[in-house]
């Protein structure tokens, strides 16, 4: 009965993609892509999320490691450094390095194919920073909510104590942490997927980038669908996904700024 229902549905799924492909091959990179992105980002959320990590492994019946990691996880004399560089770590890994690595071994495809280069970023460097001078005002304007405040920067120092020198061990990390999410939605979805898009791989790479947004205030979430939009553009016309980075990171590090000096 099982292998009745399986051979039929083979054969469904062979007669929709005669339907719809016309016999032509099969995109074997494109379908690694769309599967490979899926993974990285289901990974992220249940391994590089701590609170979710512990949970994962409780689902395993791990006890013993799940009561290692909370306390390991447990804020102390340097504040929540621990959680935020365990995140970091892992969302460079699967955000750049898993999906090089499976390119690399199944398509012999180099980091700049996907826009990991210098060459070529800077060709419209001069709307970066238009994009940069726009983006401060409205930062520091944002700056003043007590809800921005209360989530940035990200790294929070035990009462009474310094936030130096835990605050730039920090930033080091989140830059690597925003050289993984770009090179991932702006290089590996763009250009792994633009052979067979074109133009509108930026749209679906733009989906996903506003997702990991839920989380974050609302107005910065809805301008990630722009933000998606207008730097996905951009890398797909310089084949560069640099200059992107430097710019978010650069608006990032801007946050941080103003919520501790506005605090």
């Amino acid at each position: 009965m099982v292998v009745r229902l399986v051979k039929e549905f083979i054969n469904i799924t062979r007669e929709t993609y005669r339907n719809e492909e016309k016999n032509a091959p099969f995109d074997t990179q494109t379908a690694l892509v769309c599967i490979l992105g899926a993974l990285s980002l289901l990974l992220l959320q249940f391994i590089a999320k701590t609170g979710k990590f512990i949970y994962f492994l409780r689902e395993l019946n791990l006890h013993s490691a799940s009561n290692y990691f909370m306390a390991v996880f447990q804020p102390a004399e340097n504040g929540n450094l621990v959680q935020l560089l365990w995140f970091a770590s892992f969302s460079f890994f699967f955000y750049l390095v898993l999906p090089l690595l499976c390119m690399r071994i199944f398509f012999n495809k180099c980091p700049s194919d996907f826009g990991l280069k210098i060459k070529g970023s800077f060709l419209y460097g001069k709307f970066y920073l238009i994009f940069m001078a726009v983006l401060i005002p409205i930062i520091a304007i944002a700056a003043t909510s007590p809800a921005f405040q209360a989530m940035y920067p990200f790294y929070t120092a035990p009462a009474g104590s310094s936030i130096w020198p835990n605050i730039l061990i920090w930033e080091v990390f989140y830059l690597l942490q925003f050289l993984g999410a770009k090179f991932f939605f702006r290089g590996f979805l763009i250009h792994g997927l633009k052979h067979r898009f074109g133009f509108y791989s930026i749209f679906i790479s733009m989906i996903p980038y506003c997702m990991i947004h839920f989380q974050k205030p609302f107005l910065e979430a809805l301008a990630s669908i722009f933000a998606g939009l207008i730097l996905g553009m951009m890398s797909l016309r310089t084949n560069s996904v640099i200059m992107g980075t430097a710019l978010h990171f650069g608006v990032a590090l801007t946050m941080d700024i103003c919520a501790l000096l506005m605090r």
